[in-house]
């Protein structure tokens, strides 16, 4: 998702599953947005969280895009809470 005001002063929202099944939204849109330099966020809806993402790439074959949440690398859900694991990688 891309935060309002930003390059193209839109938001996009593309939503899937936990198992990547696309529930709506299109990937063009995102790709065409980061590739115009939009941050892109994560979104986890059922806990009200989201981070935004670093290091976003698109894929050589462009049907792809991918982000790292540096600060997020060692954390686990354990709920309610979310904690941080012992060893990063």
């Amino acid at each position: 998702m891309k935060e309002r005001g930003g390059v193209l002063g839109r938001t996009i929202c593309i939503q899937h599953t936990s198992g990547g099944t696309r529930l709506n939204g299109h990937l063009s849109d995102i790709i065409t947005d980061v590739r115009h330099g939009a941050d892109v966020r994560g979104v986890l809806e059922s806990l009200g969280y989201t981070t935004k993402m670093d290091n976003v790439e698109i894929s050589n074959t462009g049907n792809l895009v991918v982000g790292q949440a540096v600060w997020h690398v060692s954390q686990s859900l354990a709920p309610p809470n979310i904690e941080f694991k012992g060893n990063d990688y």
